[in-house]
């Protein structure tokens, strides 16, 4: 919430009226509401914003004891603390409205101008909307970034279609719609038998039937070695509606499967997100280690994989001091990645843990909005394999911003697996 507190009170006094320094106080009085309207974002009709030089007048004019247009007209500005009439120049374009603050008129000799309380009330009188006290080109920002991000799930290639995980054993893994295959693509699909995939020695290979067609970066591929996700950017094979890719944790490969028909896709419902919150969005110390920090973060599978560090934010809030680690998933990224957990985990969201990217620090600031904390993909699948929070990434305070715990058709919210609630040791 933004407020605005401006007290003008007299500082000469002619018959009683309180008076405005010179010079010229109506430029600054207009400027004064301009600028309170742009610092509370409210947004104001043209007829509305055109009305503010009338009102300023009309203010000053009473100060030097001149008539205003709104009493020529048989109307006081404020009747009583609270209720505004703004009926300029007796148009009565303006009707009254409550609120905490207001203009008040005092016959004994004070004029007092007190512009305060909610935002609702400057933008109610002027025909405006309210918005929370966000800047509202921000809160379009925060927006749009959320509609990309609910748009990539949804993806034909997203979170939402993952439909599983099969680990590889050591040689050939059959595939196909067959219940007693190694990998079991879902009814419909895929032939009962449509191939295999290879492990030796931490080199996959695929092998389709020759009744299957499928491709391999656009083109028909019948065989062909395939890239894990270990080297980045996995070679992905397609099988109609399916896509298969190999990935790599730790010393384990295996096949993860999306399905463009997945039930969790088709019955997603839409992400829940805490309201727009301006003071979340942090500017952090950055503190740089003098030699790159390589530390292990936990995963949900019980693994842990290496990472680097090559620094922290550290910012106070609430009475206290909080640092967050945050790591490279790549040399060269341009962005840190933040693994955190508060007091929210469990309750208002994801019992892991969510994710934060910002980008890198500059001048040893580095800014954290937490407008764009969001939740891991094992919010949605047990086909993920999520990284978990370092124990330094625990904080003890609550983190109202950002993605809600997800919440599955039938109502519950749901993250399989449960991962461990108590900080790694």
């Amino acid at each position: 919430m933004v407020s605005l507190q401006f007290l003008i009170t007299k500082t000469r006094t002619t018959k009683g009226i309180s008076r405005l320094p010179s010079p010229h106080p109506m430029l600054v009085l207009n400027a004064m509401i301009r600028i309170w309207i742009e610092k509370t974002s409210i947004a104001m009709p043209a007829r509305a914003a055109s009305a503010i030089p009338a009102i300023a007048i009309s203010i000053l004019l009473a100060s030097a004891g001149r008539t205003t247009p709104w009493e020529s007209a048989g109307r006081c500005p404020v009747c009583r603390l609270g209720e505004v009439r703004l009926s300029y120049y007796g148009t009565g374009q303006f009707g009254g409205i409550a609120s905490p603050g207001g203009l008040m008129y005092d016959p004994r000799g004070r004029l007092t101008m007190v512009i305060r309380g909610t935002l609702a009330a400057l933008a109610l009188a002027v025909g405006g909307s309210a918005s929370a006290g966000v800047d509202e080109t921000y809160r379009a920002e925060i927006q749009a970034w959320r509609q990309r991000r609910e748009a990539s799930l949804k993806a034909d290639g997203g979170w939402l279609s993952v439909a599983g995980l099969f680990w590889l054993k050591e040689g050939p893994n059959r595939f196909g719609t067959d219940p007693k295959g190694d990998i079991v693509l879902p009814a419909g699909s895929a032939p009962a038998g449509a191939g295999v995939f290879d492990l030796a020695g931490g080199r996959t290979t695929v092998t389709f039937v020759k009744e299957v067609e499928a491709t391999l970066r656009g083109q028909p591929v019948t065989q062909a070695e395939l890239r894990s996700d270990g080297s980045g950017s996995p070679d992905v094979v397609t099988l109609g509606r399916l896509t298969m890719h190999v990935i790599q944790r730790g010393a384990r490969y295996g096949i993860r499967l999306k399905d463009r028909e997945s039930p969790l896709r088709k019955e997603f419902t839409g992400l829940r997100w805490y309201e727009v919150k301006e003071d979340y969005r942090i500017t952090a110390r950055y503190v740089t280690y003098p030699e790159p920090k390589m530390g292990r973060v936990p995963n949900i599978l019980g693994q842990s994989e290496a990472m680097s560090s090559p620094g922290y934010a550290v910012f106070e809030r609430e009475g206290g001091e909080v640092r967050l680690e945050g790591v490279l998933e790549e040399k060269d990224a341009r962005q840190l990645f933040f693994i955190i957990r508060d007091q929210t985990s469990g309750k208002e969201t994801y019992p892991a843990g969510r994710f934060l990217y910002a980008d890198l620090p500059k001048d040893g600031r580095i800014v954290l909005d937490f407008n764009k904390a969001y939740n891991p993909p094992c919010a949605f699948t047990p086909y993920a394999t999520c990284p978990l929070p370092p124990p330094q990434n625990w904080m003890s305070l609550r983190i109202e911003a950002g993605e809600l715990d997800v919440v599955h058709p039938g109502g519950a919210a749901s993250h399989p697996p449960d991962p461990p609630l108590a900080p790694p040791k």
